[in-house]
C-alpha cells in the first residue's frame, strides 16, 4: 500500500491538474516540491515523459496506462497530444498564460467531497484558444498573465494562488456566453466524441480546428485577410462560419472552398491568387506533417475543378493537372501559334481564334487529338502522291470538295491562313481504298484511260471519279501501282450510262412548265422530298440534271396544284384566289416563304 493520499481523477481533467491537487492532498505547497519529494524529473513529467508517469503511478497505486490517458504530452516535433488528439503548439495556452472559467473554480471550492486545498481542477478545454465559453456555465473563459506564473507550469491551483487578488475581477469579466457549435465540436472530440461528418471525423483536431480558422476567415473577412490579425469576436466568427459548412462533410468543405476562391484570377497563377492568405498561411505557417491532409484536399480539389495548368505553384509544382495553354502546345509542337488556335477551334476546343483576356485554357487530353491531327497533315504534293495523281488533279479534286482543308476559310477576308494548305493524310487515304475498291483487276487492254473516260462522258474529272466511288461502274479497272492515275474505263458502259436519256422522264424545265412551279419551289419540294427526282448526266451536257419519272410526277400533281395553273385554267386572278382562299380558311400546302408561290391540294377544289 501506497502512503500517498490519492485524489479522483476526472474525465477531462488533464494530468498535470491531477497532480497539482495529489501534492497539495498530501501537504506540499506545489507541484515543483512533491516532484522532488517523490524522487520524479518534473520537466519530463510535465512533456508526458511515461518513464516519470509510471514512476508516479506505482507510488500512488495506480495504473500506468490510466494516467498516461490524461497526459498532456510534447513530442520531439514540439507537437502536442492531449487526451490522444495532437494539437499544434499555437493551438494552445503555453507555461506563462492561465486561462479558466471562474465559475468553474467556485464550485470546486464548494465541491465538499473532495480534501479542502485539493479542489481546484483545470478543465481540458481551457487550454484551447479557440474555445472561449465554458461548456458547463456558458460564460466567458477569461485569461490571467502573471510573471510568477512561469514558476509553476500547469499547476493550477498555485498558479491561481498568484492571481488570488485578481479573481473577483475575473468573476466579473467572465459574463454569460453562447457556445458555439464549433466550441462544442471541439469540446466533444476531447471527450471521444467523432459524429461530426466525414471530413471532421477523419482528421486529427488540430487539422479541424485550423481548417475552421483559415478557411473562415477567408470566407467571412476575404481572402487578402490573415486569420492572425483578427479580433478575437471576429476569429470566433470565422470559426463558427466555416464549421457550419464542413460539418456537412466532404460536400461541405468543398463548397466552402469554392466560395472562397477567386474567380477574376488568372486560371495559370496558382494558389496564391486563388485562395490568398489562406493558400500562403498553409504554405508557409503549418509545416507539420499532419497538415498535409488538408493541404492536399484543398490542392486535390481545386484541380479537379479549376484550369490551373502544369508548372504552377499550388503546395509545389503542378504537374499532373488536366489543363495546359496553347503556348504550351506551341512550345511543344514548334508550331505557330495562329496554326494551332485554327486547328483547336476546328476541333472545338477553343472558341475563336483570338482570347478576349488572358491565355486560353485548354485539356490535356485534347492535346494528344490535337498533336495527332498535326502529324496526320499533308500537303496538295502529297495528296497528289498518295492518291496517285499529278497536282494539277489534287487541285480538281480539292475544287470538288472530294478532299477538304483541315481548316476552311472563315469568310473573315481573303487572307490565306496555312491550314487551308493542309489536308488530312487520313482522309485523302481513306478516299484512295474506296476509289479502288470499287475497281477491278486483272485491267483488260479494251478498258480506257481515265482523262479519255472524262471526254467520252463529257463530264468532269470529279464527277467520273464521284460515280465510282458511289459504284456506279461494273468494268471499272486499274492498273496495278497507280492510283486513280491508273483506272481504265468501259467505254460501252460510260456510253449507256452518261448518254442515255431515262424512259418516260420529265426533266426540271418541263415539270415547272406543266405545273407553272417556280425554281424556288421545285429546289425545296425535292429537297424536302415531296417530289422525287434524281440527278442524271443526259446527252450533251457537263452538269447533271434533275430528272423527274413521269410516274413521280402524276402522283405529285394529283395531289397539289399552284395558284398560277389554277388562274390559267380558271381565268381568275391569283389574287382573287388568294382572298378566297383566306375567306374560306383553306391551308396552304407549302410554307409560301419557302416556295415563293402559292400551292394548295387539290382536295380544296373548287376555291
Amino acid at each position: 500500500m501506497s502512503a500517498l493520499f490519492d485524489v479522483p481523477l476526472f474525465e477531462d481533467e488533464p494530468l498535470t491538474s491531477w497532480f497539482a491537487r495529489l501534492a497539495r492532498a498530501n501537504s506540499a505547497p506545489n507541484s515543483r516540491v512533491f516532484f522532488r519529494y517523490l524522487g520524479v524529473d518534473g520537466a519530463a513529467f510535465l512533456r508526458g515523459d511515461r518513464v516519470e508517469i509510471a514512476r508516479v503511478a506505482r507510488q500512488v497505486g495506480r495504473s500506468e496506462d490510466q494516467l498516461y490517458a490524461h497526459a498532456v504530452v510534447t513530442h520531439d516535433d514540439d507537437s502536442v497530444s492531449i487526451a490522444g488528439a495532437t494539437v499544434g503548439k499555437r493551438l494552445i495556452i503555453g507555461r506563462r498564460r492561465l486561462r479558466f472559467c471562474p465559475h468553474c473554480i467556485l464550485s470546486d471550492d464548494k465541491d465538499e467531497g473532495l480534501m479542502p486545498g485539493a479542489r481546484r481542477r483545470f478543465r481540458l478545454p481551457w487550454m484551447f484558444l479557440s474555445v472561449q465559453t465554458c461548456p458547463v456555465h456558458l460564460t466567458q473563459i477569461v485569461e490571467a498573465e502573471h510573471v510568477s506564473l512561469q514558476r509553476h507550469p500547469y499547476d493550477l491551483i498555485s498558479q491561481l494562488d498568484v492571481v488570488a487578488e485578481s479573481m473577483p475581477a475575473s468573476i466579473l469579466a467572465s459574463v454569460p456566453r453562447q457556445i458555439t457549435a464549433f466550441e462544442r465540436f471541439v469540446c466533444d472530440r476531447l471527450e471521444g466524441r467523432r459524429d461530426h461528418g466525414d471530413f471532421l471525423d477523419t482528421v486529427v483536431l488540430s487539422v479541424a480546428i485550423t481548417a475552421c480558422e483559415l478557411l473562415g476567415a477567408a470566407h467571412v473577412h476575404g481572402r487578402d485577410i490573415a486569420f492572425t490579425g483578427l479580433s478575437e469576436e471576429a476569429k470566433a466568427a470565422a470559426r463558427s462560419a466555416a464549421f457550419d459548412f464542413i460539418v456537412r462533410g466532404n460536400h461541405g468543405f468543398t463548397d466552402l472552398l469554392d466560395r472562397i476562391r477567386s474567380t477574376g484570377r488568372a486560371s495559370y497563377a496558382g494558389g496564391q491568387a486563388l485562395y490568398g492568405k489562406l493558400y500562403s498561411a498553409l504554405l508557409s505557417g503549418f509545416k507539420d506533417p499532419e497538415y498535409d491532409v488538408l493541404r492536399e484536399r484543398i490542392r486535390s480539389h481545386t484541380l479537379k475543378t479549376v484550369r490551373v495548368i502544369n508548372g504552377s505553384e499550388f503546395f509545389g509544382k503542378v504537374t499532373d493537372s488536366e489543363w495546359t495553354t496553347v503556348s504550351e502546345l506551341v512550345d511543344a509542337t514548334g508550331s505557330s501559334d495562329q496554326t494551332l488556335r485554327r486547328l483547336l477551334v476546328e476541333m472545338g476546343h477553343l472558341d475563336s481564334v483570338r482570347q478576349d483576356d488572358g491565355e486560353q485554357v485548354i485539356s490535356v487530353a485534347v492535346v494528344e487529338d490535337a498533336l495527332q491531327k498535326l502529324r496526320d497533315m499533308v500537303d496538295l504534293e502529297e495528296v497528289a502522291a498518295i492518291l496517285g495523281i499529278n497536282r494539277m488533279h489534287a487541285w480538281y479534286l480539292l475544287k470538288g470538295e472530294l478532299i477538304e482543308p483541315v481548316v476552311k476559310r472563315d469568310g473573315g477576308g481573303e487572307r490565306s491562313y496555312r491550314l487551308q494548305n493542309r489536308y488530312s493524310r487520313t482522309e485523302v487515304v481513306r478516299l484512295h481504298d474506296v476509289i479502288m475498291n470499287n475497281t477491278i483487276t486483272p485491267c483488260s487492254k479494251d478498258l480506257v484511260p481515265i482523262s479519255k473516260a472524262v471526254k467520252l462522258a463529257n463530264t468532269s474529272y470529279v464527277g467520273i471519279l464521284e460515280a465510282v466511288i458511289e459504284g456506279r461502274f461494273q468494268r471499272c479497272g486499274r492498273a496495278e501501282g497507280r492510283g486513280i492515275s491508273g483506272l481504265r474505263f468501259d467505254p460501252a458502259e460510260i456510253e449507256s450510262m452518261y448518254w442515255k436519256m431515262p424512259n418516260s422522264a420529265l426533266d426540271r424545265a418541263e415539270v415547272c412548265k406543266r405545273m407553272l412551279l417556280t425554281s424556288k419551289a421545285f429546289t425545296y419540294l425535292v429537297s424536302e422530298g415531296y417530289l422525287r427526282a434524281e440527278r442524271v448526266h443526259v446527252h450533251q451536257t457537263r452538269a447533271p440534271v434533275w430528272i423527274v419519272a413521269e410516274s413521280d410526277f402524276e402522283d405529285f400533281s394529283s395531289k397539289y396544284v399552284t395558284f398560277g395553273l389554277i388562274a390559267q385554267q380558271t381565268r381568275c386572278s391569283t389574287r382573287g384566289l388568294g382572298r378566297r382562299r383566306q375567306d374560306r380558311g383553306i391551308p396552304l400546302a407549302f410554307p409560301e416563304d419557302k416556295v415563293g408561290q402559292c400551292i394548295v391540294e387539290r382536295m380544296y377544289l373548287p376555291i
